[in-house]
């Protein structure tokens, strides 16, 4: 299985944050099977505020799966013939997620994943802005592997573990980390888990600057046995490694 992760710089400007995700599906169609992105890859991280500092709500923040920037996402994976899987801010049935979709090459959703454990903490106020996933975790049967998907904070909980339970051999973290963060520590708590519940692990996470805060990037792939397959600096690339599932 060839995996890319899209390591990029986002923003304020949701047409570039669009744009970008865009581009990076063309770059990756020829050379991998899955593409993954960090988290809330269409708009600024909220909740590095309140989210009364937006002066807006929940309900306009969020973008619902029938905005026509997840259509052209959707077109993009078909046009690339590529597996997508993009992280968005997502309202539907009343509620508002930090939702992951699984797209297929033909640009149908075959999945949607959310963030389970809602967490709050200075620069990362979500329970302003997230109601909690009450499907739990997800694990997509794809042609090349089983993948489960594990949104940011949950991975420190019990994601990983859940996934490795119904059977995934990957699992996939759509992450936003700072530099005033232990980035080390992380990285091992990866390599602990990955050798725990003998899976691959891969986290993608955002680079560069937003208002005062910097994100890390340092996106990191890590095998069953513990070994860093690769791990980014703090710069924009698309990281593509293969996996032997």
């Amino acid at each position: 299985m060839k995996l890319s992760l899209a390591q990029i710089r986002l923003g304020d400007n949701k047409n570039q944050n669009f744009n970008k995700t865009i581009d990076y599906i063309a770059k990756a169609g020829n050379k991998s099977d899955l593409l993954i992105f960090p988290e809330l890859q269409l708009s600024p991280f909220y909740p590095l505020k309140h989210i009364e500092e937006w002066n807006a709500t929940r309900d306009d923040l969020s973008i619902t799966l029938d905005d026509h920037r997840v259509r052209k996402i959707q077109e993009a994976a078909r046009e690339s013939d590529i597996y997508v899987s993009p992280n968005i801010y997502i309202k539907e049935d009343g509620k508002n997620y930090d939702m992951s979709l699984m797209i297929n090459p033909k640009g149908e959703i075959v999945g949607k994943s959310a963030m389970v454990n809602i967490h709050s903490s200075e620069k990362f106020w979500e329970g302003d802005y997230y109601d909690s996933w009450g499907e739990g975790y997800k694990v997509y049967h794809l042609p090349f592997g089983n993948v489960g998907v594990v949104v940011c904070y949950d991975r420190h909980k019990d994601g990983i573990e859940q996934c490795a339970q119904l059977g995934a051999q990957v699992v996939v973290i759509p992450t936003v980390n700072l530099i005033s963060e232990p980035m080390d520590e992380y990285a091992q708590e990866m390599i602990d888990k990955a050798k725990a519940n003998k899976v691959y692990i891969a986290m993608c996470n955002r680079v560069g600057r937003e208002g005062d805060d910097t994100f890390a990037g340092e996106s990191i792939v890590v095998s069953p046995e513990g070994e860093v397959l690769v791990k980014a600096g703090n710069h924009e690339e698309l990281i593509t490694v293969e996996i032997n599932l």
